[in-house]
């Protein structure tokens, strides 16, 4: 069976999966899937969960944040923040669902943060207006 190597890079650990038949993921046009040996490909990933398949039939979970994918020369090179990785569909389930929670969270209080600078700033305009 025809194999291909993954290549998982992120801003703190970086992986190589071997033996590897099929990935499966999602870009901007909907769902794609890459076999060994597939010709150039390169795409902007969503946040989504992607799957690939050994060749021992094992199937992984891969969940991303968006990251940018690039296969050549019969190698998957995945970039992206972070990723997070399991055999376990619940698990990663879970995870990922966990993610998403603590990025809405960081959205939410960085909103907050800029509603502050805005009203700071047009207080001071204000005042300068007036003085």
């Amino acid at each position: 069976m025809k194999t291909f190597k993954i290549f998982l890079q992120s801003s703190t650990k970086s992986e190589i999966i071997d033996k590897v038949i099929s990935f499966v993921s999602e870009d901007a046009s909907g769902s794609f899937g890459i076999l060994a040996h597939h010709a150039r490909f390169m795409t902007c990933l969503q946040y989504s969960l992607a799957w690939f398949r050994y060749d021992n039939d094992e199937v992984e979970y891969l969940a991303l944040p968006g990251g940018v994918l690039y296969f050549v020369a019969n190698n998957l090179t995945i970039n992206t923040r972070q990723y997070l990785r399991s055999k376990n569909y619940q698990e990663i389930d879970k995870a990922l669902g966990q993610l998403f929670q603590d990025e809405e969270d960081k959205i939410t209080d960085l909103k907050k943060i800029l509603h502050n600078l805005d009203t700071g700033i047009l207080k001071q305009l204000r005042e300068m207006q007036q003085g």
